[in-house]
Formats: C-alpha cells, sequence, structure tokens
C-alpha cells in the first residue's frame, strides 16, 4: 500500500519531464516557423517596394507618351490649318 503513492509520484514526476521537454521541442519548432515568416515577409516588402517603383516608372511614361501624342496631334492640326491656308 504504501508504494502506490510512491509510484503515483514517480510516474507524475516522469510525465513532468517528458511534458517539460515537448513543450520546449514545440517552442523550437515554433520559433523557427516565427523566423521564417519574417524573413518571407521581409522578401515580400522587398518586392513590394520594387514593384511601387516599377509603377512610378510606368505612370511616368504613360505621362510622357500622352504629351507627345498631344504634342502630334497639335503638329497635326497645325499642318492641316496651315494646308487650308496655302489652298
Amino acid at each position: 500500500m504504501d508504494t502506490i503513492p510512491y509510484f503515483l509520484t514517480f510516474l507524475l514526476l516522469i510525465f513532468s519531464i517528458w511534458t517539460f521537454f515537448e513543450v520546449k521541442k514545440h517552442q523550437n519548432i515554433t520559433s523557427k516557423k516565427i523566423a521564417f515568416i519574417e524573413i518571407e515577409i521581409e522578401k515580400e516588402r522587398n518586392y513590394e517596394s520594387k514593384l511601387m517603383s516599377e509603377s512610378e516608372k510606368i505612370v511616368d511614361l504613360e505621362k510622357n507618351t500622352q504629351q507627345q501624342f498631344l504634342k502630334i496631334k497639335i503638329a497635326i492640326v497645325n499642318l492641316d490649318f496651315t494646308l487650308q491656308e496655302i489652298l
């Protein structure tokens, strides 16, 4: 009868030690996953900033193209007007 409490205490101690190591292992795995996710987020931020700069370049090119088209249209209208004056 006296050995049952000691046996239960021993089992509780073994279970506690096992639980402690499992929690530590789980924390290590979780911290590695979090570190990996942080690295991926940083890569995505860098990629986003690169895309934003490319987007700004595209907008600038569109503005320049529109201005050049307007200049060409004005030149055509001026040429047409001059041609009408000559005729």
